[in-house]
């Protein structure tokens, strides 16, 4: 018997329904009421499947990536790590097709190569307002080089192929499972690096979190508090205003502190942060 823990991803444009995919799958409910995602958040649901005479416990830690591209740095940030992941399109939406193959799926690879990919059609309870179907989602995979068997549709409104699709990509992870060695852990040590200045206040943004992130040095952890300072400032992340990141930086400042940080470094980061922020006109 094997119990092991898989970090899996869901990618896709902005109300593609990844965050009700995962909670079809993790609590069975539905709500169409849109929510949109901010940062990362990160689910948790453990699955037992048969791989031959192996028994396969896997605790799958499922993140829901907000599906806004411009947050590329947040995206880069978790990726880091992943070992499997769900591409996600809307039906009634060809534009979202399309993105998996112009951003999220080359996204992913840059920083995470050979992971299985399951590539999903959302939505298949709006037949008739449908605009592309599965002949064209497996045209798409097969030009990622995925097979057909990692193609399909869903519904996280009516729960169609939902659980199917989700146990799939967990088994794909778990037959790639590999024995831990110090070499193999080294390997996936990432370094952290330098973040490139922003050019705008939504860029800007993005870099702060990530800054953040990298200060805090848990993703999921540092998330947590992104979000809850995000609210605090009152964050609009599609219409980011200047005065609103000069607030966020203050508060993230006194997370930073009440976390453990040095008062003095968390005090030189937020400077730097500020000084960022001024060169952007």
């Amino acid at each position: 018997m094997r119990i092991i823990s898989k970090k899996i991803v869901l990618l896709g444009d902005w109300a593609t329904g990844k965050t009700s995919l995962i909670r079809r799958f993790v609590m069975n409910t539905f709500d169409d009421k849109y929510i949109q995602t901010i940062g990362t958040k990160v689910s948790k649901k453990i699955v037992k499947f048969q791989i031959g005479d192996d028994q396969v416990t896997v605790n799958l830690i499922i993140w829901d990536l907000l599906g806004q591209r411009e947050f590329h740095r947040i995206h880069k940030e978790a990726y880091r790590g992943v070992d499997g992941a769900m591409l996600v399109c809307d039906v009634t939406r060809e534009e979202t097709l399309k993105s998996i193959q112009e951003y999220w799926y080359p996204s992913l690879t840059e920083v995470a190569e050979n992971v299985p990919v399951v590539l999903i059609g959302n939505k298949c309870d709006l037949k008739n307002e449908a605009v592309f179907w599965l002949d064209d989602i497996k045209r798409v995979g097969r030009a990622l080089g995925m097979s057909d068997g990692m193609c399909h549709l869903t519904s996280a409104k009516t729960g169609e192929q939902v659980e199917h699709v989700f146990h799939l990509l967990a088994e794909c992870t778990a037959v790639l499972d590999e024995t831990i060695t110090i070499e193999n852990m080294l390997e996936k040590i990432v370094l952290k690096e330098d973040i490139p200045e922003p050019t705008n206040y939504k860029d800007y943004l993005d870099y702060l979190i990530v800054d953040f992130v990298h200060t805090i040095g848990n993703t999921e952890r540092a998330m947590d508090m992104v979000r809850m300072s995000l609210r605090e400032c009152e964050m609009d992340i599609n219409n980011v205003e200047r005065q609103k990141l000069r607030k966020l930086i203050d508060i993230l400042q006194r997370k930073e502190i009440e976390f453990g940080i040095n008062a003095d470094d968390a005090n030189k980061t937020r400077e730097k942060r500020i000084a960022v922020l001024q060169k952007i006109s």
